[in-house]
C-alpha cells in the first residue's frame, strides 16, 4: 500500500514538472528608451545596461521590475501577429508590477509610457 502511494505520488510530481517546464518558460524582455517629451532633462542612456525598468515574460504574465521611482505609466501590450492589444498602468514606486495577457505563440510589442513622456519599448516573441 505505501510502495502504490509512494509511485502514485511520485507520478504525480514528474508530471506537474514537465507542464511547468513547456507553460512556464521565461523570457526576458529588452527595453530601450525610446523618446523623451523634454531632452533637456534627458541623460544619454545606453539601452541595454541603464533603462531602469526591467521586463519579464512567464506564462501569460508581464513582469515589470523597476529600479527607479519613474511614477505611474501607461502600458500597451501589441500582439505584433494579430493586433490584440492589452492596455494597464503601471506604478514604479511599487517596485514590481503584474501584468496579465496572452499565452498565444507570436511577436509582441510592449510600450510603457511615463507621465513625464519617456517611452520604453521593446520586443518578445512566444
Amino acid at each position: 500500500m505505501k510502495t502504490k502511494l509512494f509511485t502514485l505520488i511520485m507520478s504525480l510530481i514528474v508530471c506537474s514538472f514537465s507542464l511547468i517546464a513547456d507553460d512556464n518558460t521565461t523570457t526576458r524582455i529588452p527595453l530601450k528608451q525610446t523618446e523623451s517629451k523634454d531632452n533637456s532633462e534627458q541623460r544619454p542612456r545606453t539601452p541595454d545596461f541603464d533603462v531602469p525598468i526591467e521586463a519579464y515574460y512567464q506564462g501569460g504574465v508581464i513582469y515589470l521590475h523597476f529600479s527607479e521611482d519613474l511614477g505611474c505609466m501607461d502600458v500597451i501590450i501589441t500582439n505584433l501577429t494579430t493586433g490584440e492589444q492589452w492596455n494597464d498602468s503601471a506604478c514604479a514606486d511599487n517596485s514590481v508590477e503584474i501584468i496579465a495577457v496572452s499565452s498565444s505563440h507570436g511577436n509582441y510589442q510592449i510600450t510603457l509610457k511615463t507621465e513625464t513622456g519617456t517611452t520604453y519599448s521593446g520586443e518578445f516573441n512566444l
